[in-house]
């Protein structure tokens, strides 16, 4: 994630999204939804973050 948008690897794709592009972002019981459309979304589950500290580090640089 930096300032043009995220990007992240799953099984050697790499998804990209600058943040124009992102339909919206919703947090969900720890989840984060990237939606793409109204339709797609890639979810990044709680489980991902080392811990809760990390996953809030990330919300609050999401939100900047």
């Amino acid at each position: 994630m930096d300032q043009s948008g995220i990007s992240y690897t799953v099984l050697g794709q790499t998804v990209t999204c600058t943040w124009d592009l992102l339909y919206a972002l919703e947090e969900d019981a720890g989840t984060f939804h990237f939606w793409m459309s109204k339709v797609v979304s890639h979810p990044w589950l709680a489980r991902l973050f080392a811990s809760e500290e990390e996953r809030q580090v990330f919300r609050e640089s999401v939100l900047k």
